[in-house]
């Protein structure tokens, strides 16, 4: 079954219309949220990559790939700047990791972050997140599936 009369009548928009929109706005939040401190949003990842474990090249890119879609240009580009920073450094096997003041940087950047995820789930439970998540898993798993 492709979509019941019940959920066409839900919206007028199709779901990609809502989930290019939240997109959108997510990204553009996030921006202005972190402009402060001269960072976007996939500086945010890269960091909070990082803060869990250091990283190969590699690693990094499989890490953020659902982020930035083949654009390594662009996450060297946040990694040579988080490296000026003197936020992150690269070991002599090449692994990436947090330096000191990039630990800061993290801690200080999460608190944003939180305050922006908070506000964008302001009056969601977390059971109706949770279905969300579930939902929004089921459908790419479905995609996925008829794609291979």
């Amino acid at each position: 079954m492709y979509m019941s009369k019940d959920i066409k009548s839900v919206s007028h928009q199709p779901i990609g219309y809502w989930l290019k929109h939240l997109d959108r706005l997510i990204e553009d939040t996030f921006s202005r949220a972190l402009a402060e401190q001269g960072l976007t949003r996939r500086h945010w990842q890269v960091l909070n990559t990082l803060a869990r474990e250091p990283a190969g090249p590699a690693e990094l890119t499989k890490a953020l790939d659902p982020f930035l879609r083949d654009d390594q240009a662009g996450q060297a580009t946040v990694v040579a700047d988080l490296i000026n920073r003197d936020w992150v450094s690269r070991d002599h096997d090449g692994r990436l990791r947090l330096t000191p003041d990039g630990r800061t940087a993290h801690q200080r950047t999460q608190e944003q972050v939180q305050q922006t995820r908070e506000r964008m789930v302001h009056g969601i439970s977390a059971g109706e997140y949770t279905a969300v998540i579930d939902i929004l898993t089921k459908m790419a798993a479905n995609l996925e599936s008829s794609a291979a």
